[in-house]
Order: C-alpha cells, then sequence, then structure tokens
C-alpha cells in the first residue's frame, strides 16, 4: 500500500474508533438499554455505510452537531439510485 495511501487509512480508522468510543460514552451516560449491545463492528459497518452514500452539501451550523465538525455531509437517496439501471439483470 502506497504511503499516503496507509497514512489517510489511518487516519480513517482513528476517527472511526474516536467517534465510537464518545458514542460508546454518550450511550452509558443518556441511552443505558443501547449501551451494552452497540458493538464496534456494527458502528464501523453503519459509519461506513451511511459515509459511503453521503453528498457534500453545505448548510449552516446546528446547535445539535459538534461545534468542532461542519455540517456539510447529507444522505442523499436518489443520487444513490443515479448509477443503477431498472433494466439490469443478474447471472450466477
Amino acid at each position: 500500500m502506497p504511503p499516503s495511501v496507509k497514512t489517510k487509512a489511518m487516519f480513517e480508522h482513528d476517527k472511526v474508533t474516536s467517534i465510537f468510543t464518545m458514542t460508546q460514552i454518550f450511550t452509558r451516560e443518556k441511552w443505558k438499554e443501547c449501551s451494552d449491545i452497540l458493538t464496534y463492528e456494527d458502528f464501523r459497518w453503519a459509519w461506513y455505510v451511511v459515509n459511503s452514500r453521503s453528498v457534500y452539501y453545505e448548510a449552516g451550523r446546528s446547535e445539535y452537531l459538534c461545534a468542532d465538525e461542519p455540517n456539510n455531509m447529507a444522505l442523499a437517496p436518489y443520487l444513490d439510485l443515479l448509477n443503477h439501471s431498472p433494466e439490469v439483470t443478474v447471472s450466477k
């Protein structure tokens, strides 16, 4: 793996791990019934599913989100359909 790709991959890994840790702390304090259910593997899967289907969208700040992070990611389900065809056929 090229060093630049490895550096970016490690940055993303550390970011997801850090956010998972913050999520664990939050759920233990505020949402106890879910704190034992959420695993790192499930969180990581959900994180990448959402982030790989998100688009850049510059919106205003939200009082409900972290002030350190820009609020510029949005899900646009219709856009995700643009790379699919209704005539697709699947074969083994």
